[in-house]
């Protein structure tokens, strides 16, 4: 028997990759079930985005994909999104991404009230304004959560929207699944170990982090820094060659990305963030400060809401090789500052990233 008054979620996602929108699209998902709450999930069974909730244990729906742009098949998956609303009695639609949000409002349309849209923002993308997405924004969708104010700010002037209509919330993170390292920040060995972690692209930095690690270099020796990420627009060799060309490749270690995220974080004292774009969500900076680790990261998009300067970490203006050399010297020159920067960034990551926290908040506005 359906439990009345009790919301039953309906989690729908697009994206192909795994990338910070299938994170967030999964891992809510997965938050208010492990509430307590009716939430499954929705979407093309080739992507990855779906394999991980499948590897999660998740209640993957089949019958509807949000993924189809072939205009054929327009009424045929509408029909098929409208029956598993019906079947499952759900009350809420979470759409995770453009293409889904296109879907959940038709089944609106459809529906009217007895179904509630709530987009949830954690794309990076620019809006894309326009008479149809103004309609989907503004008519058939009651309410958003996004990941960072960065977001809500952003869609909010695109579309004319009440910011009363959006609620912002950092995570979610399993954090049972991160332990603080007791000797990592405030160890005696002076090669303190700076790491950036995340796939090579250049939005996140990578030649900026090797330029202010050679100047950093040039008033401290005993400097290490890691790389780890998954090749994608750059290569291994291409970082290598930078490292030679800045003369620094004793001090740079280039590794593959890890299966093991534990593994490669042990290595690393202090979290380097030095994108230049994306970061709606940032999971590696939770991860840093879940783990007890300092963090210096630019002041793009989400970073200086999780990153709270001079607090967690240490923020810096973007692109700004000079000012990120500077705080890595910083931190690398002060143990206590290192261990009270860890120690304040996962008070708050229990307080602010825990899955029940965020499904905890996220209820209250079902």
């Amino acid at each position: 028997m359906i439990q009345e008054n009790k919301p039953r979620i309906l989690n729908i996602v697009d994206n192909r990759w795994w990338s910070g929108t299938s994170y967030f699209a999964v891992y809510t998902t997965k938050a208010l079930q492990d509430f307590g709450l009716t939430s499954d999930i929705v979407g093309d069974h080739r992507t990855l985005a779906i394999g991980k909730a499948k590897e999660l244990g998740l209640n993957v729906l089949s019958g509807f994909n949000p993924r189809s742009t072939n205009p054929l098949k327009y009424f045929s998956e509408l029909s098929g999104l409208l029956n598993l609303i019906k079947k499952g009695e759900y009350t809420h639609l979470i759409p995770h991404g453009p293409p889904s949000h296109f879907w959940a409002t038709r089944a609106k349309k459809k529906l009217g009230d007895k179904i509630n849209v709530i987009r949830a923002l954690s794309d990076d993308m620019t809006p894309k304004v326009n008479f149809l997405s103004k309609n989907i924004y503004t008519k058939y969708t009651d309410s958003f959560i996004a990941s960072s104010e960065a977001l809500v700010n952003t869609f909010s002037k695109a579309f004319d929207i009440p910011r009363g209509k959006f609620k912002s919330f950092l995570g979610p993170l399993d954090m049972t699944e991160f332990e603080i390292d007791a000797n990592s920040n405030g160890k005696e060995n002076k090669q303190v170990v700076f790491g950036l972690i995340a796939r090579f692209s250049p939005v996140k930095g990578h030649s900026i982090f090797l330029k202010s690690a050679a100047l950093a270099l040039k008033q401290n020796k005993n400097l290490k820094f890691l790389i780890s990420g998954e090749e994608v627009q750059i290569k291994k060799s291409d970082l290598k060659n930078i490292c030679e060309n800045l003369g620094i490749s004793d001090s740079v270690q280039l590794l593959d990305n890890f299966d093991n995220l534990s593994e490669v974080l042990s290595r690393v004292d202090v979290g380097v963030i030095p994108s230049i774009f994306s970061e709606v969500i940032c999971r590696i900076g939770m991860e840093y400060m879940a783990s007890g680790k300092a963090v210096i990261a630019s002041d793009v998009n989400v970073l200086p809401e999780l990153v709270i300067n001079g607090e967690s970490g240490l923020i810096f203006n973007s692109e700004d090789e000079v000012a990120l050399a500077d705080a890595i010297l910083k931190l690398a020159e002060d143990k206590e500052l290192r261990r009270k920067y860890g120690i304040a960034g996962r008070k708050r990551a229990e307080e602010l990233f825990s899955s029940e926290k965020f499904a905890d908040r996220l209820t209250s506005i079902l």
